[in-house]
């Protein structure tokens, strides 16, 4: 910040970026990856670098294209799947690879960018992410989009959105109109996560969707009135490597999240407790094979009351 500017010098601060419309579900992955309009790297190479934020969330295979330098492609097969890489030098085309986009500006900083750098991004096209906000808010975005907004569910402006149809940005620009589906405020669970049970609480965000949209929702697998208690699906196959982190010790306290860990069987079920119990965790197991990913902070009335099959929508609380 000290460096003195002199005639001729060239000051980059961002990079900016242009979509591929051929992979509308891979550019929202790429949308996903970037936080506050920034992202993080995490491997960088004499010709390219890597953003593993959400490695391990399947893709499928869409546009491919030569990986030209300036190239931004998400792994779609094979280890590292879900990775975002640009390239800085070109490379052979592969059908592991599919092509979301390419730098139109600010390539100097990808060509110095190191391990642990944050690099600032600014996209040509505006995500239409409306997910987590009010039917009135998605209204004035869509509007000075030139988007037809189809309001569903609760169609009051202060309603909460938790669906939206088509799901990807591309979509819904090619389509022209956008179907919304909100709730209640007060029908929206928050979430507050630990920060000692990394893998666990991965594990929660990737099943409820939470790892790339700011809504998730998870299904009732089990609930029967009066155990205080409701257990949601899980995903055996992604909970293999669910090792024991954070176990309970003394109690399970009211409205704390538990998952099932690798000790036991029934691996990945979610579970929660409406009343502390010193003998078993939110998914009725021993402490030893639950681990404790959060607590429920907010509108949690009759959620112990929901049956089976019934979709629960949530949040992360940033409180």
């Amino acid at each position: 910040l000290s460096t003195v500017l002199e005639e001729g010098n060239e000051l980059f601060t961002y990079i900016s970026f242009e979509i591929d419309e051929k992979s509308p579900i891979c550019v929202e992955h790429l949308f996903s990856i970037i936080k506050d309009n920034r992202i993080k790297v995490n491997f960088d190479s004499n010709s390219f670098i890597g953003f593993y934020e959400l490695q391990g969330i399947d893709k499928p295979k869409e546009n491919t294209t030569q990986r030209v330098r300036g190239t931004i492609t998400i792994r779609n097969e094979g280890n590292g799947v879900g990775r975002m890489y640009v390239y800085r030098e070109n490379r052979v085309l592969t059908p592991n690879h599919t092509t979301v986009g390419k730098i139109t500006a600010g390539m100097e900083i990808i060509d110095i960018a190191k391990k642990d750098d944050f690099i600032t991004v600014k996209s040509e096209q505006q995500r239409l992410l409306l997910l987590s906000k009010s039917q009135g808010d998605a209204g004035k975005i869509l509007a000075e989009a030139g988007i037809e907004h189809i309001r569903e569910g609760v169609t009051d402006d202060d309603a909460i959105i938790v669906e939206q149809s088509p799901r990807h940005t591309i979509d819904i620009i090619n389509e022209g109109k956008v179907v919304t589906k909100a709730i209640s405020p007060n029908e929206l669970c928050e979430i507050k996560f630990v920060d000692n049970a990394p893998r666990s609480v991965k594990y929660f965000k990737l099943i409820s969707g939470l790892l790339e949209n700011p809504i998730g929702k998870i299904k009732v697998h089990f609930a029967v009135p009066g155990m205080h208690i409701t257990i949601f699906e899980g995903n055996k196959k992604l909970a293999k490597g669910l090792i024991p982190e954070n176990n309970p010790t003394d109690v399970v306290n009211e409205c704390e999240i538990g998952i099932t860990n690798m000790s036991s069987k029934t691996a990945g079920l979610i579970g929660v407790r409406f009343e502390p119990n010193r003998e078993f965790g939110p998914t009725a197991e021993s402490f030893n094979a639950t681990n404790i990913v959060g607590k429920m902070v907010a509108n949690t009335d009759g959620l112990e009351d929901k049956k089976e099959g019934v979709v629960v929508y949530v949040r992360e609380s940033m409180s």
